[in-house]
This record gives C-alpha cells, structure tokens and sequence, in this order.
C-alpha cells in the first residue's frame, strides 16, 4: 500500500494508495480540474463541500452511463463498494 499526499482546494490530504502512486495523482488531478470548472461556473459561491458532492454526483452520473453502455464488459469497469458484496 502506497502512501500519497494530494491537495485540493487548498487542503491537504494524506492518502493511502493501493494502486500506484500515479494512478491517484491522475484522479486528484480531474478531481480539481472539475472542482475549478464548477466553482468558475458558481462563481465561488460554493463550499468545499458541495463542490466535492457536486464533483462526486457528475463521477457517478458517468460511471453509472458508462456500465450501461457497455454491459459485456464489467471486468473493465470495476465494481462500486456496494456492488462487490
């Protein structure tokens, strides 16, 4: 397990990685590229909360499009928490 530290949106956070290091840079990366689009477009008038909810709903929104557009392939598209039990 690697041990990664990221910071978004000015808060720094310790994170243990199980994939490599890379992998989670990349991800913290689109998370903040999304997180100034949408605080552009909301002209800073949201939290970091809601901006880190609104960033999750359009994450899911997409994982959730791309399972249904793609059925046959589900070893591509790994399982959600809930759906691996």
């Amino acid at each position: 397990m690697n041990r990664i530290s990221v910071n978004l949106f000015g808060r720094e956070y310790n994170l243990r990685a199980p994939e490599e290091p890379e992998v989670v840079l990349k991800a913290a990366e689109e998370v903040r590229r999304r997180g100034e689009g949408l605080a552009s477009q909301h002209r800073n008038r949201m939290s970091r909360e809601e901006l880190f909810m609104l960033i999750a709903l359009n994450l899911a929104q997409e994982l959730l499009a791309l399972k249904a557009a793609n059925p046959n392939n589900s070893e591509l598209i790994q399982a959600t928490p809930d759906e691996s039990r």
